[in-house]
């Protein structure tokens, strides 16, 4: 068996606010990791940190972009173990993706008609949670609830695969999560700590 890791966040942008609003869920962001270093986060999101679009498929880092400049970000990360054949076929579609990122785009109207639990699916247009909920289908990893249109990010916390290892912010999941399962990286990376306006 391997493990595979779900990062769930709630940010202080405009979009997440939204989201926030309308759905009352704790969580509004979700991005998926392969090894528990977490060190690349992958999602669809926006693309630079400072500005909300253009947005597509992206690599996260709890060191860098948008978690690196707010570092207490909310956060829970969460644990799946799967079969050696469905971690190689995630690993596969995420790299096939990364190879052709350009061609993928944030699904705003997918983000839009998920809120309101209609299914919506447009070819290379995802939304964060829309897109790992495809992987995990797609691979076998596990059965999801209803249609991967359909998942919120909130919605991994509620499925008994998944093992809540991490609840806290973007600081401590550097400073303690990470740094305990990799000791050997010493030393810790140093990201600005500061609240949000």
């Amino acid at each position: 068996m391997k493990s595979i890791y779900i990062v769930l966040t709630k940010t202080g942008t405009a979009l997440s606010r939204a989201i926030g609003f309308v759905t009352s869920e704790p969580y509004t962001h979700a991005s998926i990791s392969l090894d528990s270093s977490l060190e690349a986060l992958y999602t669809f999101s926006r693309l630079q940190p400072e500005k909300p679009l253009p947005a597509g498929f992206t690599i996260e880092s709890p060191y860098s972009g948008y978690m690196g400049l707010h570092p207490d970000t909310a956060c829970e990360v969460y644990e799946l173990k799967v079969t050696k054949s469905a971690y190689y076929k995630i690993k596969q579609k995420i790299s096939n993706m990364n190879k052709e990122a350009w061609k993928y785009r944030y699904s705003i109207l997918g983000t839009v008609y998920c809120m309101f639990h209609i299914k919506h699916k447009r070819p290379n247009y995802y939304f964060c949670s829309q897109f790992i909920g495809e992987l995990l289908k797609e691979s076998g990893a596990v059965t999801l609830p209803k249609h991967e249109s359909l998942m919120h990010p909130v919605d991994y916390r509620s499925m008994p695969e998944f093992k809540l290892i991490y609840h806290g912010n973007v600081h401590g999941l550097i400073t303690y999560y990470i740094h305990q399962m990799n000791p050997e990286k010493n030393p810790i990376p140093q990201i600005p700590f500061r609240k949000f306006a």
